[in-house]
This record gives structure tokens, sequence and C-alpha cells, in this order.
């Protein structure tokens, strides 16, 4: 499943299999990229979480202004995921010339 989201180790190790300096930087893509996708998945279960919370709030306005709040902070929130994940491939691709995720998919 994250294989798409993650770079291979194999480009950054030298012919005897020790890591080199560039190692330090897939690592942090790949834990970036790890932390973007966590965060995208729980932003899309607190959207489903509010429309469980509207559907059963059965009138109860309290409920509903309750749900709608959910609802609200889970899509600003899911918004945030998909710009912090826009910005920091822009950030590796443009600036620093690392391929982002997606494109170490093997066709």
């Amino acid at each position: 499943m994250f294989e798409s989201f993650t770079q291979s180790w194999d480009e950054c190790l030298t012919p005897e299999g020790i890591p080199t300096l560039q190692c330090a930087f897939i690592a942090f893509n790949n834990v970036i990229n790890g932390a973007i996708v966590l965060s995208g998945v729980v932003a899309v279960f607190f959207i489903i979480w509010a429309g469980f919370k509207f559907v059963t709030s059965q009138g109860n306005m309290e409920q509903v202004a309750s749900a709608r709040q959910t609802f609200f902070y889970a899509l600003i929130g899911l918004i945030f995921v998909i710009l912090a994940y826009s910005i920091f491939n822009f950030v590796l691709d443009d600036l620093f010339g690392i391929e982002s995720p997606g494109q170490f998919i093997e066709e």
C-alpha cells in the first residue's frame, strides 16, 4: 500500500551496502510522506465520524452543531494535509531535486 509513497534505499547505498549521506534525505522524505498519509487518513476518519454524528443527532440542534463543527475542522485539516503534501513535494522536487513519491512506482 505505501510502496508508492516511499523511495527505495538502493540508490543511496555504496556497492558494499553502506548508507551514504543521501540516505538521510530519503529517510526524511519517507517519514514526512508517511506522516502526511496518516494525517489524511485521520482527517477522512473524522469526516466520516461527523457524518455519523449528524445522522444520529435525531434533530437535536446541539448535536447537529457539534457534527457540523467536527466536519468543518476535519475538512480544514484535510485541506492543510493536501497543501502540506503539495508544498513539501514542490520544495523537494524544484529546490532540492529529490524525486517526489509516485515517481518510484515500477511500471
